[in-house]
């Protein structure tokens, strides 16, 4: 729906989805933030293993962690944190001159396997939350509990631009995990990671929240907002598993890593991820409003280009064809100030306005065009798929 660099372009963000059979750490990739990750790392092989937990006598550089919370957190949490194993079938290879004699001219896809996590929130149901990187394009989903039943999962739907998805098993007496409620969270306050990084099941790292209502842009993927910074450790094969409170809650789902930092992680916020979930489950799909531009922060060098009267404000790249924009007359150049009547300063002032709205809601916009002002009307219309 909008563009957005500048500082984003310091972002390089991995995502957390990586073991491949064969030996060598990538990310799967089918996966938005399938980025960054080094190749060659040795071979990574899943061991048994019960869940292990960090010590608490110092964690980030921070004494005196409640050892007896973060094991209770623990114990509430950790039987509903599920390993999910995909195979994907990559595009046809092409097969050398020299081999051509004894496997034909054309190529043969190239099965590929990826591990990462996943929590179970309907025990009734037997749907599972991850990512959509974990799962998206997998012809094989496969689920193992921490009680090491396996089940094979079905998707059923995934949403790129929140890297969020649901995968149903066919499962009874099943655990579930409870997401927050999404109240504000405190900067500094006790969290516990939970996932399979490298395929060790069931790990248990701690931390703090670091910062809150993070943006960040991976490459190749599209803008992830709200986001839930932390320093709890984790690492590839933890993506879609929980990071909760010190109250048995899951306050985030664990999606992406600063690749050239250490302790530098991103989790989406449960209040947002719940609301996804929902229409994942109740329709396949999330149904977003939108307008059909593409925009900018305004610049001086814009301001000058377009002839613009002020410094604040989103200027549009891009209006797509066909949608409301254009039917409204909206043109590349115009300098958006105002939406309902709330200022426009922000790339987000204009988004946030935006998805709040249903489809078919109206929204007035007052532009600058050069520098005569203009009053545009529209009526939002659903995002079409695959649009970021």
């Amino acid at each position: 729906m909008h563009s957005e660099r500048g500082s984003a372009l310091g972002y390089f963000l991995a995502a957390l989805l990586g073991v491949i059979v064969g030996g060598v750490l990538i990310s799967l990739p089918h996966g938005p933030l399938a980025t960054l990750i080094r190749r060659g790392a040795p071979a990574v092989v899943a061991p048994n293993t019960e869940p292990a937990v960090t010590p608490t006598a110092q964690v980030g550089g921070q004494p005196g962690a409640p050892a007896g919370s973060i094991t209770e957190t623990v114990r509430r949490i950790g039987p509903a944190v599920v390993s999910i194993k995909t195979r994907v079938v990559s595009e046809r290879r092409d097969i050398p001159e020299v081999f051509r004699e004894f496997f034909g001219d054309e190529g043969h896809p190239m099965p590929q396997e990826g591990q990462g996590s996943g929590m179970i929130i309907s025990a009734e149901k037997g749907y599972v939350l991850t990512n959509t990187h974990v799962v998206k394009d997998a012809r094989i989903i496969k689920v193992t509990l921490p009680d090491k039943r396996t089940f094979d999962g079905k998707l059923v739907g995934a949403d790129t631009q929140s890297d969020l998805a649901v995968v149903r098993i066919p499962a009874q007496n099943l655990p579930e995990v409870r997401l927050a409620a999404g109240a504000p969270l405190s900067i500094g306050s006790w969290v516990v990671a939970i996932g399979n990084p490298f395929g060790y099941a069931n790990t248990v790292t701690v931390g703090v929240v670091s910062a809150t209502e993070r943006e960040i842009q991976p490459q190749g993927g599209p803008a992830l907002e709200r986001l839930i910074q932390t320093d709890a450790a984790i690492n590839p094969g933890n993506s879609g598993g929980p990071l909760c409170n010190l109250d048995g809650e899951v306050i985030g789902i664990n999606t992406a890593i600063l690749s050239v930092a250490q302790g530098i992680g991103f989790a989406i916020s449960s209040g947002h991820a719940r609301g996804i979930a929902d229409q994942l489950i109740e329709q396949g799909k999330v149904v977003r409003p939108w307008i059909g531009i593409e925009y900018r922060q305004v610049t001086p060098e814009l301001r000058e280009y377009f002839g613009l009267p002020m410094d604040e404000g989103v200027v549009v790249q891009q209006v797509m064809s066909g949608s409301p924009a254009a039917r409204a007359g909206l043109q590349r150049g115009d300098l958006i100030v105002e939406i309902d009547r709330a200022p426009v300063k922000e790339l987000t002032d204009l988004r946030n306005v935006i998805l709040k709205r249903k489809v078919g809601d109206s929204i007035s916009l007052l532009i600058y065009r050069g520098r005569e002002q203009k009053v545009i009307k529209l009526h939002t219309a659903e995002m079409p798929q695959g649009i970021q």
